[in-house]
């Protein structure tokens, strides 16, 4: 669920690699997330009943204004989540801009709980630093891959030959799906998608499918 529900490094990668909207893919991820969370929620549910003896023992019971005490620092990371990502989906700020947005509402929260020193302040930008980097490299890397296939021609051979064997699109999007499984037993899921993006995108785009559409059914994939 992680890689599905936004903010997800994945589906920044597959974005940049696709040239399409960050939030847009980001809106698209919500439905199928929250539909993967019920189902997996329906199994653990099903699960409980059928075996009632491997359960956990009840967790003793706590009144409501217990629980809000009990969750007073974790309450206001949960809204500024909601609040970052809200300002993306209704369109009040830009991805970078909610970024920022974001980083300004942790320090305000670190500096209110007394958590914000000039030790964690430098080992948060040495990390932020480092993460950035690495996503950077990998979209750079992205970039230059999609940019020499093309100059090859080797996606739009590609894309002939396909629509030459006359599979139809689900046709097409079951192959994808064989591809990816098996990709997925040697390479994790930023790399599947900076090494297959460049060649199946063409594919993708001549079999009528949208790219948002195919981002999540991607993510779901390497996930």
């Amino acid at each position: 669920l992680g890689i599905l529900i936004p903010p997800s490094i994945i589906m920044v990668v597959y974005a940049v690699a696709a040239e399409v909207s960050i939030i847009r893919v980001f809106i698209a991820g919500c439905i199928p997330g929250l539909l993967v969370m019920s189902l997996f929620s329906a199994y653990i549910v099903v699960w409980a009943l059928l075996n009632p003896d491997k359960q956990p023992p009840p967790e003793p019971r706590m009144p409501f204004l217990a629980k809000l005490g009990q969750s007073a620092q974790l309450i206001p990371c949960a809204l500024l989540i909601i609040a970052v990502i809200g300002t993306m989906f209704i369109g009040w700020a830009t991805a970078t801009e909610a970024a920022a947005f974001g980083v300004l509402g942790s320090l305000i929260l670190a500096a209110v709980t007394g958590s914000l020193t000039w030790r964690s302040f430098i080992d948060s930008l040495l990390g932020a630093t480092r993460l950035s980097c690495m996503i950077m490299f990998i979209l750079a890397g992205a970039a230059f891959l999609t940019k020499a296939m093309a100059l090859t021609g080797i996606p739009a051979a590609l894309a002939s030959g396909v629509t030459a064997l006359e599979l139809g699109p689900y046709g097409i999007i079951a192959i994808l799906t064989v591809v990816y499984i098996v990709l997925g037993t040697a390479l994790d899921g930023v790399s599947m998608i900076v090494l297959t993006t460049s060649i199946v995108i063409p594919l993708v785009q001549h079999a009528g499918f949208d790219l948002v559409w195919f981002g999540i059914f991607i993510v779901l994939l390497v996930g």
